[in-house]
């Protein structure tokens, strides 16, 4: 392969275009959630490859007519994907405010900073999670992620070229480029074994994509057509086409999964002709056309979608051939009234085109970001029921009491910043679980307002107080012990030993706990380890002399959503906002009838049934008197974990009032 001739020209290939056409109409395809193509995320992957591609054969040839010019590098880079990209982001704001809500547009005006900053990925992978998480549906901007990972790649890469045009006399650039791009795929295998969200996201797993298509730039022209070339089109196809039907979101990705995509594209543009018969489907002008606006296409599709679902429009097959083609039309519109009158910009001066087209539309951007921090979303634009209603919503425990549940492995966040009730004095309790611990702060803070107590909120993510109990979790197919479970436990068990608490409150999801095979306790597992681990900590707490409480869970919501009265209110629906109680006590049907038996064990023991608040004899309930209480299907929003306590004391009582005299 030795060192290769840089391409000196770079020749428009049509059938590189009817590639995009593929790229984007297999995520267009994923995102309406059709099965066939499961996997069609990996459209962004052959995306990155042709961009690689592109961008070293441009900067190689600028490099071989004698230098590379920076300025005029990232003033193209402007000229060619700025005007798309504010026009939709501008129309996305638009709908934004006739359609969200004012905690909805405050969380898309964050996304709106970080976008137009092109770090929307290290947004989405902090604030959203996992790309196939519910959230991700919901988030308009979600998809902008992977232009940052473009853009980010773009500031780097110009500068490696440089370094490759130095070193290209002494070494053979083809097989360093290609060694850089094999470490970049086994980094990212590591990667989403280890980090799997930040991997999807962030440029140095994603890097390995952009450089394959890179590479490409390192080798002479296919010099004549043989029957090889003409049959390694077809193989590169089929990775790419195995990889959208058979990929799905479950599955590890990027790491070793990318690389069939990967390989596949690099393979076609590489090998691709129009002289082909393939080339020659490829490269058909409708094909072609389409595209050309692959660009646009790929930014105003998500947008649609999300809005749809933010709406709770259903994607049946003709709303999703509606999305299909209001979003090339937007595109077709976009290419020839945005797009292509920019392009005079190519002859203005670096400096004007990034004032034009970079710092002024980011300014408007902006400007429309601060008004919506200032007014806190804007909610003039909706009645004071529905701007309660989504205040509530929220109004997640987590977020108003984050300090307090973080996930410390080896110490807690202090006293003073996890009050609950009296703000002063010694505490008088601790409330210790997980997350559904956590979302009973609300309704602690008002039991312990109204005994006049002090407590002190110590809830951990993914943990619940199980002491002498290892839990088990699956990764990579691999069983594994939670190591953090274990310290997290040893030290609350500290915390109750050595401070004389005046009660325990223990709070969990214990009712999906106790049917799990996760827990092992002295070489039982299942529920006889839960089951004796919980007894142990019953045992632990009385031992210290605290009154032990156990709030037994809140009702999980089955078949309704947590959202059915606002959106009831919002977009004149219908939807249910109860379901039989049957139907609770049959899913927490083990957990009652351990508790059951627990309360004769222990017969000092508190138990708090927030479903006695939430349920009736004949159904369960998502709201109550129109105050939605739940922030998803099974956690709590803060505003409803207050109305709960309130309820639970009016209709039984305060359960720490029998703390007051001791």
């Amino acid at each position: 392969m030795g060192n290769g001739t840089p391409v000196q020209t770079l020749k428009y290939r049509p059938e590189i275009d009817g590639l995009r056409f593929l790229a984007v109409i297999l995520v267009i395809l994923h995102h309406l959630e059709i099965s066939l193509f499961s996997g069609g995320f990996i459209g962004v992957d052959v995306f990155f490859v042709i961009s690689g591609y592109l961008i070293t054969s441009i900067l190689f040839k600028e490099a071989a007519n004698g230098r590379i010019s920076f300025s005029g590098f990232y003033k193209r880079r402007i000229v060619r994907l700025a005007p798309a990209f504010f026009v939709v982001v501008f129309f996305t704001s638009v709908a934004a405010y006739f359609l969200m809500l004012p905690s909805e547009i405050v969380a898309y005006a964050k996304s709106l900073v970080s976008s137009v900053f092109f770090v929307a990925n290290f947004y989405m992978w902090n604030e959203i999670g996992g790309y196939f998480v519910d959230n991700a549906a919901k988030t308009p901007l979600l998809h902008l992620w992977s232009l940052s990972v473009e853009e980010q790649f773009y500031i780097i890469w110009p500068f490696a070229v440089m370094v490759f045009v130095f070193l290209k006399k002494r070494i053979p650039l083809f097989p360093l480029v290609f060694i850089i791009t094999v470490a970049g795929a086994l980094f990212s295998e590591w990667g989403v074994r280890n980090y799997l969200a930040a991997s999807y996201y962030l440029l140095p797993t994603r890097f390995f994509e952009l450089s394959a298509g890179g590479m490409l730039a390192f080798l002479p022209a296919v010099s004549r057509e043989s029957r090889l070339t003409r049959v390694l089109p077809w193989v590169g196809l089929s990775m790419i086409c195995y990889s959208a039907f058979h990929y799905s979101p479950s599955m590890l990705f990027p790491g070793f999964a990318a690389v069939i995509p990967v390989v596949g594209t690099v393979i076609l543009v590489r090998y691709l002709r129009v002289e082909s018969s393939l080339g020659r489907a490829f490269s058909a002008s409708f094909f072609v056309a389409l595209g050309k606006v692959s660009y646009p296409a790929y930014l105003w599709h998500w947008p649609i979608i999300a809005y749809l679902n933010i709406m709770r429009v259903p994607i049946s097959f003709w709303v999703g051939c509606a999305v299909v083609l209001s979003t090339f039309l937007l595109s077709f519109m976009t290419y020839y009234w945005a797009e292509k009158p920019a392009a005079r910009f190519r002859l203005l001066h670096p400096f004007k085109v990034i004032v034009l087209g970079f710092f002024i539309p980011v300014l408007v951007s902006l400007s429309f970001v601060f008004y919506v921090q200032k007014t806190e979303g804007m909610p003039d634009r909706f009645s004071d029921s529905l701007v309660e209603k989504s205040r509530a919503i929220g109004s997640w425990a987590s977020r108003i009491r984050g300090a307090c549940h973080n996930g410390y492995i080896t110490g807690l966040a202090s006293e003073d910043e996890c009050i609950l009730g009296r703000e002063s004095g010694p505490v008088d309790f601790l409330l210790i679980g997980d997350s559904h611990a956590n979302h009973f702060a609300g309704m602690m803070d008002v039991f312990a307002s109204k005994a006049g107590l002090r407590g002190y909120d110590s809830s951990q993510s993914n943990t619940i107080y199980l002491p002498g109990s290892e839990r088990m979790y699956s990764k990579s197919g691999q069983e594994k012990i939670h190591t953090q479970f274990k310290s997290r436990n040893e030290t609350w068990t500290a915390l109750i030993k050595e401070n004389n608490y005046r009660a325990v409150v223990l709070g969990g999801s214990y009712a999906i706990h106790y049917e799990s095979d996760s827990f092992v306790h002295e070489g039982e597992r299942g529920k006889g380890a839960f089951g004796e681990s919980f007894r142990t900590a019953l045992r632990l707490i009385e031992k210290s002399g605290a009154q032990a409480y156990v709030i037994m869970g809140s009702p999980v919501l089955l078949g309704i959503n947590y959202d059915c009265g606002l959106m009831n209110e919002r977009f004149g629906t219908d939807q249910s906002c109860k379901y039989p109680r049957e139907m609770h006590d049959d899913k927490f049907e083990g957990w009652i009838d351990f508790v059951a038996n627990l309360k004769n064990e222990f017969p000092r023991v508190t138990f708090i049934d927030p479903a006695a608040v939430l349920c009736t004899d004949d159904y369960c309930y998502a709201e109550l008197d129109g105050l939605p209480i739940y922030h998803d299907g099974n956690h709590l929003n803060y505003m409803g974990s207050q109305e709960i306590g309130r309820r639970y004391i009016q209709d039984f009582g305060n359960p720490l009032n029998a703390l007051r005299g001791n």
